[in-house]
């Protein structure tokens, strides 16, 4: 049985309405990122910058000697952006495969003009590093794109570097909205 719909201290006037979808009226043009000198350089790049998170990881896993039961085994790792370039941050998150983005924030970078840089902490659970792997593999491809293939462009283009994250990458920003400062 549904809730009445009036409270002690909120009163509905009258019954729910539907309105149709208007989009925008004009189109909206998103600057995309200068790619990286070398697609090829810049993938391999932050394929072993993912692998080396992903030893680190396990290394500290097994020192620390400790299990969290009913936890989903995985490691966190924190993408950082070019200056003034936002992260496609939905891009980075794979709900079916349990791939979370946990954390979103800015800083400043230390220039006489600072410059806005954004990082995203992202949750990925053992055994689906190969998500990311495959990704950079394509991004590096350096044969010209063919139809409907994928080289996630919009994804990589914009990551600067890529590391395991720390505790103040999960702290700070937690799914932050985009013009939120750190």
């Amino acid at each position: 049985m549904a809730a009445p719909r009036n409270r002690k201290h909120i009163l509905v006037p009258g019954p729910p309405t539907a309105e149709e979808y208007k989009p925008h009226g004009r189109k909206i043009d998103v600057t995309k990122p200068a790619p990286p000198a070398s697609r090829a350089k810049h993938g391999k790049a932050l394929e072993r910058a993912l692998k080396a998170a992903v030893v680190e990881a396990n290394k500290r896993r097994d020192e620390a000697g400790i299990e969290v039961h009913g936890a989903v085994p995985g490691l966190y790792v924190q993408f950082e952006s070019q200056p003034d370039v936002p992260l496609q941050v939905s891009s980075l998150e794979d709900s079916r495969q349990g791939i979370e983005v946990v954390a979103v924030s800015h800083s400043k970078t230390d220039e006489p003009e600072p410059r806005r840089i954004e990082r995203a902490t992202v949750f990925v659970p053992d055994g689906k590093v190969k998500h990311f792997l495959k990704r950079f593999e394509s991004y590096s491809k350096t044969t010209p794109k063919k139809e409907r293939e994928r080289r996630y462009e919009d994804m990589i283009d914009p990551v600067a570097t890529l590391r395991l994250a720390t505790l103040r990458g999960l702290w700070k920003g937690r799914r932050a909205h985009p013009d939120a400062e750190a």
